[in-house]
């Protein structure tokens, strides 16, 4: 039923989602044994539009755990695989196997991994609905690798996002090499991963009001692939000195969000833009933005905090 190549992965690839907190401690226990795989099952809630899972639950397999436990091979019980997947049966969540290479730098999966998951993921699927996958950390850097599978047999790269202070991403974007010469100034600063990373990013702006359109303007010519744009109100006769890209005949007529995107396509490096006409919380449901990177609010106003 599932391919036991470590290749063919197809398609665009989701990411799973997880607070630095909880995954460096979950992260750093998995690799704290050198000599031994060490395994562990993230629990996703499955976020609006099925691309993005949001880390819930993350539990390190216990000592008993294990049929197999060696350095390059492990089996697990499934008495007790079943016990700590109860609650995603329960509530309708993804499961992801995660485990180590030890005294690796980088992470990849092996013909016995690939064996284990042709073994696993019909199990799961048997079970509860998907997408479930796995992952594998690099046991000497921590660097992780995914994949995930979805009920049509599909397998795709799992990206792993970790939402603290910065955003880390594994793996690093890589995109289709592009011999024009839009972004060589930047990448002088940024380098080609740190490039590939904003491209590879999708920001929400709420509000394209004057701050929005200015930051609209910089994400585009920084190079962000995707950018969703939100506004409920057309362009007014006193936006025109303040909305960059707007002319004196969009004063009545043009809804802000598609200023910008009239802006960037005829920028025309490629930059995707949604426009979703309307304010967020009210017209636009947040969950609309579940699956962004990054949400920027450039709103005129604010609701007022309550004084204690």
């Amino acid at each position: 039923m599932f391919p036991l190549s470590a290749d063919g992965l197809k398609g665009k690839a989701m990411k799973l989602r997880v607070m630095e907190s909880q995954w460096n401690a979950f992260a750093d226990g998995l690799r704290s044994r050198s000599d031994l795989e060490t395994a562990g099952i993230v629990l996703a809630e499955r976020l609006h539009g099925g691309e993005v899972l949001l880390a819930r639950h993350m539990v390190e397999m216990p000592p008993e755990g294990y049929l197999i436990r060696r350095a390059d091979q492990i089996r697990l019980d499934p008495v007790a695989l079943n016990r700590i997947i109860r609650p995603a049966r329960d509530g309708g969540l993804s499961v992801i196997t995660v485990h180590t290479h030890p005294r690796t730098t980088h992470p990849w999966f092996s013909a016995a991994d690939d064996h284990g998951d042709a073994r696993l993921m019909p199990s799961l699927f048997c079970q509860m609905a998907g997408p479930h996958g796995s992952v594998v950390i690099a046991g000497d850097t921590g660097v992780a690798a995914g994949r995930v599978w979805s009920e049509d047999d599909r397998k795709r790269e799992l990206g792993i996002q970790i939402v603290g202070r910065a955003l880390r991403i594994f793996p690093q974007t890589s995109l289709p090499a592009d011999g024009r010469a839009w972004f060589d100034r930047q990448r002088l600063a940024l380098g080609q991963a740190g490039q590939e990373a904003l491209r590879g990013l999708h920001v929400v702006i709420a509000g394209m009001g004057g701050t929005g359109s200015v930051v609209f303007l910089q994400l585009a010519h920084l190079g962000i692939r995707r950018i969703t744009v939100i506004d409920g109100d057309r362009v007014g006769a006193s936006n025109i000195s303040r909305i960059l890209g707007a002319t004196a005949d969009d004063a009545g007529r043009t809804w802000k969000v598609d200023v910008a995107a009239r802006y960037a396509e005829r920028l025309g490096i490629g930059t995707e833009v949604r426009c979703l006409r309307g304010h967020l919380g009210q017209d636009v449901p947040t969950a609309e933005i579940e699956e962004c990177d990054l949400v920027l609010s450039c709103v005129d106003r604010h609701p007022r905090l309550r004084s204690r």
